[in-house]
């Protein structure tokens, strides 16, 4: 079992991959992206601005809780860049560490949309913003209580240093 999680959460452009790298280097835990468990179909979905449906997010859930069931990652903490679209999936992958913490950036529509049109390395299509903005489920009151809330404003070292400052067991 993983000893300590920290999921990074946020719409796509949030800029939560750019924090979870740092954060994890920070704090020397192992970082990952879990854009990098998305399926062939998915990744080609995205790319031309199709949401993704149902069964392919769940099957994408599936193949991260495997992947980090599997005993290479006990007594490891670990940083999650990951979307947090879903309650459900939130309490799929919080399942599987001792401790976990959620950090939440919080969307702001100009700066995702400006972001996202800058951005040319990434596959998925600016087209899917509101899409995203749309099928992000609230916070439960458990996970509210589990979570650090950021803005897309701080820097990245202000974002760090709220972490840090607001660990919640």
């Amino acid at each position: 079992m993983i000893a300590k999680l920290i999921l990074i959460m946020g719409v796509s452009g949030t800029g939560k991959s750019t924090l979870a790298s740092a954060l994890a280097k920070h704090l020397n835990f192992c970082y990952f992206d879990v854009d990098d468990f998305h399926s062939d179909q998915a990744i080609s979905f995205m790319k031309r601005g199709v949401p993704i449906n149902p069964t392919m997010r769940q099957a994408w859930i599936e193949r991260m809780e495997h992947h980090f069931s599997s005993t290479e990652f006990d007594n490891k903490n670990i940083v999650l860049a990951y979307s947090g679209l879903k309650q459900t999936h939130r309490k799929t992958l919080s399942a599987l560490a001792n401790e976990f913490t959620y950090v939440l950036i919080q969307p702001d529509k100009a700066i995702l949309q400006e972001r996202l049109q800058k951005r040319k390395t990434h596959f998925f299509s600016p087209n899917l913003l509101t899409d995203q903005l749309n099928q992000f489920e609230p916070l439960s009151n458990s996970e509210a209580e589990k979570t650090i809330l950021l803005t897309m404003k701080q820097t990245s070292q202000q974002q760090i240093s709220s972490i840090v400052q607001q660990q919640k067991p």
